[in-house]
């Protein structure tokens, strides 16, 4: 038996085993996927949120995420592009999904339609919840920035679909 070439990569990032199978076993299905290992976030800023938002990518419920343009643009990381690849963890850091973003729009926060509401798969999937929801989030976040949420605001909406869940 073969050692799992992701073993090292996993042992000096810290990152969970499961990062390593979950990765292992779509290489297996796709062997042409890349050999690097590919981005390995969670969702959210608590555990609350981010073990339900993983558990949603996880049962194909939730295909889209949002973020605030503003957050990339103090980072200085460009906006992910169709074709990146992710896997999702829990808030603990296993591995719940693996996904693939397939379009990414910017859009004012009062633009963002229903559609895409429904997409992220959160709350009762309206776009007042979804609004409600965000609106919280994010004025909760850039707080400290004096960034206020208004309809106005740029909101990077990334579409994705699930390739491998565990």
């Amino acid at each position: 038996m073969t050692a799992d070439p992701f073993t090292p990569i996993i042992e000096m990032t810290g990152f969970r085993p499961s990062v390593a199978a979950l990765w292992a076993r779509y290489r297996a299905l796709e062997p042409a996927a890349p050999t690097v290992l590919p981005c390995v976030e969670y969702f959210c800023d608590n555990a609350r949120d981010a073990d339900l938002c993983a558990d949603l990518v996880q049962s194909g419920r939730k295909r889209a995420t949002s973020s605030a343009l503003i957050d990339y643009q103090r980072a200085g990381d460009p906006l992910p592009l169709p074709g990146k690849l992710l896997i999702v963890t829990d808030w603990a850091g296993e591995a719940k999904a693996l996904i693939r973003t397939h379009s990414v729009t910017v859009r004012r926060f009062d633009d963002v339609p229903e559609i895409f509401a429904r997409l992220e798969g959160e709350g009762d999937l309206s776009p007042v919840s979804w609004r409600a929801e965000h609106r919280a989030f994010w004025n909760r976040l850039l707080m400290d920035a004096g960034v206020v949420v208004d309809g106005d605001f740029q909101v990077v909406c990334e579409e994705f679909e699930l390739l491998l869940a565990t």
